[in-house]
């Protein structure tokens, strides 16, 4: 009777092994994107020049800063090195991020035309700068990404959750540099002919880029639908794990198309 019994319970546990779920790990998503923002909003900064404003994302504690090329390419200085200025972000008190006042000098230190990429190097760095870390693995189409950047048609620091639609070479026509050209007057009370002045050198640059684009844009791309603007230029396009899998770096000018299309520098070119 006993061995019976043993029987009768050993067919149990193996139908409820069967029936039973999965572990939760395995249930569980690889990351929240509402945690990735907390990782990489911090480690994302604004990079200004005379004429406009993009951004940008540190990749070391000692003030290196990725961003793209056509950002930074108007703050070419006399003596043919590029000056920018770069402001750090902090978390605010309602979940967001509030800009740091104090600006700081940032110089480039590498360059790459063809792949739209730029080094900052920031003078007198904080000590405590939140870096990001670059993904080791490619993004795939479907794949669910985020696009951080200072667009100026919204708040700074906007995140917009999207997915990967395409990989390889961008279109050759209809790219335009996304850099935002909404100067507003400085505190020292910029007179409205400099301020005319200053937009028109900014939106003469984004027609030079779109004119080089074929020329200039080399290398895997990743295509999106997270409809970057002006101002996310040189922003994270991260994982749900807060890793960066690309760089914001244009949108199609396209109006067939709600938004336009985004495309964003592939993580092996970085």
């Amino acid at each position: 009777a006993k061995s019976t019994e043993d029987a009768k319970l050993a067919r149990q546990d193996e139908d409820d092994d069967k029936a039973a779920p999965p572990p939760s790990d395995a249930r569980k998503p690889s990351g929240s994107f509402e945690d990735a923002y907390k990782q990489i909003a911090p480690a994302t900064v604004l990079v200004k020049t005379e004429d406009g404003f993009g951004t940008g994302v540190i990749v070391d504690s000692s003030g290196l800063i990725l961003t793209n090329f056509h950002v930074v390419a108007r703050g070419l200085q006399k003596d043919f090195r590029i000056k920018v200025e770069v402001n750090f972000g902090k978390p605010s008190g309602v979940g967001g991020m509030d800009v740091v006042e104090k600006a700081h000098e940032g110089w480039v230190v590498k360059t790459d035309r063809v792949r739209d990429l730029a080094l900052i190097r920031v003078k007198d760095a904080p000590t405590d700068l939140k870096t990001a870390s670059i993904a080791k693995g490619d993004p795939k189409p479907g794949q669910s990404i985020a696009a951080i950047g200072h667009a100026g048609i919204g708040m700074l620091w906007a995140m917009k959750t999207c997915h990967v639609a395409a990989i390889g070479e961008p279109a050759k026509n209809g790219i335009l540099a996304a850099k935002d050209c909404s100067i507003q007057p400085d505190s020292e009370g910029m007179s409205e002919d400099d301020l005319k002045e200053r937009r028109t050198r900014c939106e003469s640059a984004k027609k030079e880029a779109q004119l080089a684009a074929a020329e200039m844009h080399g290398g895997l791309f990743v295509q999106s639908d997270c409809r970057i603007a002006p101002g996310d230029s040189g922003g994270p396009l991260i994982d749900d794990r807060s890793q960066i899998v690309g760089l914001n770096q244009s949108v199609t000018t396209d109006r067939s198309t709600a938004g336009g299309t985004s495309y964003h520098v592939h993580v092996a070119e970085l």
